[in-house]
């Protein structure tokens, strides 16, 4: 691509295998070179992916330059083919944004040229694939005079001396960067060794410079990193040179690595970034947000508060460029994205509120920007919305609405479901009252209209059978929806299934096992179907049958205790009455004989012998009931428990209490007994008697066998 004018700005770049991206960032480049006369000067270092022939659609220049290990040298080839002004470099992972306004205007205006020599630009580097996420942003000088006569030195980091270089600081174009995405996966490794052999080569020939020192750590990693973290650190103690420039980001790294590594050092090192350099951009806003985290992590809550205020302060400065620009051209600044700032107002709020500050409380939560909350954001504000609204009497109904737009869609409404939904337990409203609050889900009935989560808050704040059903009847997916609220539905006296809402078996079945899982309520409930005719009530039917085979699931049968045999009694009459009818409306008669049993599933050819048996029971017929029982077995083994308990429990099976007649005779025997020494033919003349017979059980102390004991 030729230019028809001579260039006022050279724009160099080098690449390899860049295809992902090339195009990309080229593109971005056209708005520019539209508004001035532009040069494009690119140098391949080894292409193989077809990232040459997108250059050539673009490039005025494109040269071949085998790679030889040395970033600068790569540079320094481009920079002799550039016949421009200026020259501006970008790498292939980078992108200009669209608004290019102040770069154009400093071009078209020569007389500033005077003044500045160089051009800094804030490079944001992103941290998530989606650009929404994590960020760092730093000032890159990308754009020297020619006049310089500048040279690229560094195999790697590689920068121009600029010295003796006056640089302006731009805001406008912001240059993008996403090639350090997932830098800390696996797929980053060799990046990583490939740019840390560079730098320990270097570091290796000049061991006493500062700058090598920060490069290190902040391109190495674990044990390693650490080791160079505490090597930067003795070089600031130590006064290297250019201390002072490079202190503030080695400082911030480092109570970065002690926070994360839980070092001894983290306060002193914050202590010693606040002495040595107070008005740093990197200690009143990394440094402080590092700070505030510590404190609130170790329940500090009010030194938690005092290092959030410093915090957002540092933020709202860097925001409003009331910081020396030049600072950020050593090191990108961490902590600036708004999902750190939510994070502390969302901190900050806890911490008030754990203070008893319920004004301050409210106030910080206000203050957090719903519009792309993070995902790792939305549960804490939840909680706090919530809290507020129950312990503080906050209305709060107005930001879970918006919060609800803006995660209604997408993983975080999962994060905001889980936080809301603990506040419609039985438990968590107990423990609101025992407290004193007002019950949090009654924020969520904001939502009623909108979303099953508000309809559960809703029927939770309803007692009226009539109210409860019109909000059920809008129930959108039954397998998401509270399952305490159903409850609380149910213990209202509400028949369920709705009868203008069907449900399937596998629906009911699923929520039965839910309503199983979250209490003992589901006892009761089963117990309601003792003896209730289900006529044509298929509905009813089918959820009194779920109910049921789950009762006999749950029911802790081995260890019921004598406070719960009743309980089970009654569970397994149900379980029989409710099969009875299940098994004739859903199953042929010619089905439900012994020979052709197999037929049914193993829950139902166990309900079956367990229908027959207790038929046998109300019969009077004992051996017939127990040899139901066993035969249940074979169609059901893992139901022994059940079974065994039936066959000690039972009350027909049990021995019967002695006649007042009977316990006088044993009486009478007992007092004959002792009249005669053991041995004595009388004795055993006594005990061979008939009336001994009869009342021996009651003299030595054995009971006759239990009518279907599993060992007769």
């Amino acid at each position: 691509m030729e230019s028809k004018k001579q260039p006022l700005l050279s724009i160099g770049m080098i690449f390899k295998n860049e295809a992902r991206c090339l195009e990309r960032c080229l593109h971005s480049l056209q708005p520019l070179r539209e508004a001035v006369p532009c040069q494009l000067v690119m140098a391949d270092t080894g292409s193989d992916d077809g990232s040459r022939e997108i250059a050539a659609q673009y490039a005025d220049v494109l040269f071949d330059f085998p790679w030889v290990n040395d970033f600068s040298a790569a540079r320094n080839a481009v920079l002799d083919r550039c016949t421009g002004q200026w020259h501006l470099s970008i790498d292939c992972d980078e992108w200009l944004d669209e608004d290019i306004s102040e770069l154009v205007e400093f071009l078209r205006t020569p007389v500033k040229w005077k003044e500045f020599k160089g051009i800094a630009f804030i490079l944001r580097n992103y941290m998530e694939k989606d650009f929404n996420g994590a960020f760092n942003e730093f000032m890159a000088p990308r754009m020297l005079s020619m006049s310089l006569g500048m040279r690229y030195e560094g195999r790697i980091h590689e920068r121009c001396n600029m010295e003796k270089t006056n640089v302006l600081g731009i805001r406008k174009p912001l240059i993008h960067h996403d090639g350090y995405i997932d830098f800390n996966q696996d797929n980053s490794k060799e990046k990583r060794e490939r740019n840390m052999t560079l730098l320990r080569a270097e570091l290796a020939e000049r061991p006493q410079d500062l700058l090598l020192r920060m490069q290190c750590l902040e391109s190495s990693a674990g044990e390693e990193q650490l080791r160079f973290v505490r090597l930067a650190v003795e070089g600031v103690e130590e006064r290297l040179e250019n201390w002072e420039e490079y202190g503030p980001p080695i400082l911030r790294h480092a109570v970065n690595g002690a926070k994360a590594a839980e070092l001894p050092e983290l306060w002193p090192w914050i202590e010693q970034a606040r002495e040595l350099f107070p008005e740093s951009v990197y200690v009143k806003v990394d440094v402080a947000y590092t700070a505030f985290v510590d404190r609130f992590d170790n329940q500090e809550y009010a030194l938690a508060v005092q290092e959030g205020e410093r915090y957002l302060q540092g933020l709202k400065d860097y925001r409003a460029w009331r910081f020396n620009p030049n600072e950020l051209l050593s090191s990108a600044l961490d902590h600036i994205v708004n999902a750190k700032e939510n994070t502390v107002l969302i901190c900050m709020s806890s911490a008030y509120h754990e203070l008893g500050q319920e004004e301050q409380a409210w106030e910080a939560l206000k203050k957090v920007a719903i519009p792309g909350i993070p995902q790792e954001n939305v549960q804490n504000y939840t909680g706090m919305l919530l809290n507020l609204y129950a312990q503080a009497k906050r209305d709060t109904k107005q930001e879970l609405n918006a919060l609800w737009n803006e995660v209604e869609a997408g993983c975080r409404r999962k994060d905001f479901l889980m936080a809301a939904s603990q506040t419609l337990t039985k438990d968590y409203r107990e423990q609101e009252i025992l407290r004193g609050a007002r019950h949090a889900c009654e924020a969520l009935a904001v939502l009623a209209d909108r979303c099953d989560l508000g309809r559960a808050a809703r029927v939770i704040s309803l007692e009226s059978t009539g109210d409860i059903k019109a909000v059920l009847n809008q129930v959108e997916d039954w397998k998401q929806f509270s399952i305490h609220a159903l409850i609380h539905a149910l213990e209202c006296g509400v028949t369920f299934p709705l009868p203008e809402k069907p449900l399937t078996l596998e629906e009911m079945d699923a929520l039965a096992d839910r309503i199983a899982r979250a209490g003992n309520e589901i006892l009761e409930f089963n117990a309601q179907f003792d003896g209730v005719s289900f006529g044509e009530n298929a509905q009813l039917l089918c959820w009194a049958r779920a109910l049921s085979m789950v009762v006999l699931q749950v029911f802790p049968w081995k260890n019921a205790g004598v406070e719960n045999t009743e309980r089970g009694l009654q569970a397994v009459r149900v379980f029989a009455h409710v099969e009875r009818a299940f098994l004739h409306a859903c199953y042929a008669e010619s089905a439900l004989t012994e020979a052709r049993l197999f037929l049914l599933p193993p829950m139902h050819r166990f309900g079956w012998h367990v229908v027959h048996a207790f038929d046998a029971l109300a019969a009077g017929d004992r051996m017939g009931y127990v040899r139901c029982l066993r035969n249940s077995l074979t169609a059901n083994g893992d139901m022994g428990s059940l079974v065994e308990f039936l066959t000690e429990n039972t009350p027909e099976l049990q021995p019967s209490r002695p006649s007042a007649e009977l316990q006088l005779l044993a009486d009478q025997v007992r007092s004959l007994l002792m009249l005669y020494p053991e041995g004595d033919p009388m004795l055993e003349a006594l005990k061979a008697s008939e009336a001994y017979q009869r009342v021996a059980h009651l003299i030595e102390g054995t009971a006759p066998a239990i009518w279907g004991s599993l060992a007769q």
